[in-house]
């Protein structure tokens, strides 16, 4: 997957590929597929996150709009992916959202 906007997940200012892995309540993702802990680049805790999807003519993006005003662009390379991610991130933010206490849902997905 590619992430953009802002770029790694908004942080910087290019569009770099990204691996990514849904994990306790959090999107970590990595620079290399493998996953391991050394590849890893940053997390993004989804409490009070809303998931989007936009469709053009050339890709398929998840925006995912932070409490705090953060956007985070990501994009995936097929929509059958994208709808994948667009329902494991939404139901973990529904999730997050009916048991603030319990920050560890159970449902995961990886790339």
């Amino acid at each position: 997957k590619t992430s953009s906007g802002g770029t790694v997940l908004g942080l910087l200012k290019s569009t770099k590929t990204r691996w990514f892995r849904l994990e306790g309540g959090e999107l970590r993702y990595y620079e290399s597929e493998d996953a391991r802990p050394s590849t890893l680049r940053g997390t993004v805790n989804l409490l009070n996150v809303t998931v989007s999807s936009i469709s053009s003519s050339h890709a398929i993006q998840l925006q995912l709009h932070s409490e705090g005003g953060r956007l985070i662009k990501l994009e995936a390379p097929t929509a059958k992916l994208a709808l994948e991610w667009h329902n494991a991130l939404s139901e973990t933010c529904l999730l997050l959202a009916k048991s603030p206490s319990d920050k560890s849902p159970t449902a995961t997905a990886s790339s």
